[in-house]
């Protein structure tokens, strides 16, 4: 279906949208009544019959849209439709193609797959290209497709993922000076690259200007390719780092750690244990300046804990940490809690550690908690206990805005239910109606002790 505007000839600025059919286009006046094979199907649209060619000249003729009336139309046109026929569109085309970001997805077909390729031979000088979800094409097709992104030279954000590209694919993409000059953002996740590709990646003098690189599930590329790319000086100016699943163990994280300039640090799911934790925090001018840091599966336990919590004091600025499955126990939990290093964290991730009323305990009673605005303490090992000391702290409660107890050991229980009930904005209605959705032995309190906190478990 396709959306236009009524009166729009006289104003651009203002658009009321209504459905239109093909043979109305013309006078660009919504139709009073329309009989449902009226529709124009754009999956049929075809150029050379003489419904759909009209309905091309009239979009060809359209001299006083703007961008705002342009943007109105085409959000309900099919991409195929717009890249097929973009000239017909309006004469600002390429200029407002400039400012799309374009994304192709589960592309299952040679048929869909040539679609793709001619869009980028066509040469918009694209900025913004994702290419996501295409596992069945064969290397000679990729080999064409890289030399396509040849025409793209103002590209800055490079999107291919969960491709299962391999090393020569990735030989081709980037032994293209023109495609990498001028990025800034590149994602390679969930593909099939060993450590030869991250050396061919290392190797290209056009990378310099990224900022952004996502080399998660790559499982083979390992400590080795992980030390060529932060040893090449490419990635100087690199601020966010994401390497889940790369098999990175402590030589990797040393690696990482030569990167001074990082803000957001990824490395979940990686074997990194407490020695890695130690390599990392070497670095002080790296912690001084990271805001986001996630380990999570990375087996730290309580040793992990103690190795984060030597750097306290140059974790200034931390605002993201989370520690999601490492077995941290109340020990480390104590630890943590003591530490100055929670002190501007806004986002605590505990889920899945093992955790006991006492380590809730632990952080309720914290006098470095104080920024908290989200605390997840999911499927641990807190009771009723634990859950009153929570929501009892005088430390938490001025800033938290939400706590997850989901799947601990939370009971139906009075007391519970009479500590909600006390709070001024809690709403009882909304946590009956909750109820009815959660499993025999587990209750869920919806309470809004402020404008926006919430508290949540068994759901």
């Amino acid at each position: 279906m396709i959306s236009s505007t009524s009166g729009l000839k006289k104003r651009t600025n203002r658009c009321s949208s209504s459905l239109v059919s093909s043979s109305d286009l013309s006078e660009l006046d919504p139709p009073k009544k329309l009989k449902s094979n009226d529709w124009f199907e754009l999956n049929d649209y075809d150029p050379h019959r003489e419904g759909d060619h009209h309905l091309a000249s009239s979009f060809q003729n359209l001299e006083w849209m703007d961008d705002l009336v342009c943007s109105h139309i085409l959000q309900f046109l099919s991409p195929r439709l717009i890249f097929l026929q973009y000239r017909r569109v309006c004469k600002q085309w390429l200029a407002f193609s400039r400012r799309l970001k374009y994304s192709f997805r589960n592309i299952e077909n040679e048929e869909e797959f040539n679609f793709l390729r001619k869009f980028l031979k066509m040469g918009y000088q694209i900025k913004d290209l994702e290419v996501s979800h295409i596992t069945t094409i064969e290397m000679e097709e990729w080999d064409d497709l890289s030399r396509s992104l040849m025409k793209h030279a103002r590209l800055t954000c490079l999107k291919i993922t969960k491709c299962k590209i391999i090393d020569a694919c990735i030989h081709k993409i980037f032994s293209l000076q023109n495609t990498t000059q001028q990025l800034t953002q590149l994602d390679l996740q969930g593909n099939s690259i060993s450590n030869e590709g991250a050396q061919t990646i290392s190797r290209c003098q056009h990378l310099n200007k990224l900022t952004y690189l996502n080399i998660s599930m790559n499982c083979m590329i390992g400590d080795e390719g992980i030390h060529e790319l932060t040893t090449s000086g490419m990635l100087e100016n690199l601020q966010s780092f994401i390497l889940q699943r790369t098999n990175c163990s402590v030589r990797g994280v040393k690696s990482v750690a030569l990167l001074n300039n990082l803000t957001h640090l990824d490395m979940s799911k990686n074997s990194i244990s407490a020695e890695g934790v130690s390599n990392l925090v070497q670095n002080v001018v790296l912690c001084l300046n990271l805001r986001v840091l996630k380990m999570c599966h990375c087996g730290l336990r309580s040793a992990g804990i103690n190795s984060l919590v030597s750097a306290e004091f140059h974790f200034t600025n931390l605002r993201h940490l989370d520690l999601e499955w490492n077995r941290l126990e109340d020990e480390g939990i104590q630890t943590l809690s003591s530490s100055p290093l929670l002190k501007q964290v806004r986002y605590l991730n505990l889920k899945l550690n093992g955790l006991s009323d006492k380590g809730a305990q632990c952080i309720a009673d914290s006098r470095y908690v104080i920024s908290l605005t989200a605390l997840n303490l999911g499927q641990n090992r807190i009771s009723n206990v634990g859950a009153l000391a929570l929501l009892r702290s005088e430390v938490l409660r001025p800033r938290l805005q939400m706590l997850n107890l989901e799947l601990n050991n939370i009971n139906e229980n009075k007391k519970v239910e009479n500590q909600l009930k006390q709070e001024p904005n809690y709403d009882e209605e909304l946590c009956d109606r909750m109820n009815s959705r959660v499993e025999e032995h587990l209750t869920v309190c919806l309470l809004k002790i402020k404008v926006d906190f919430f508290f949540w478990a068994g759901f």
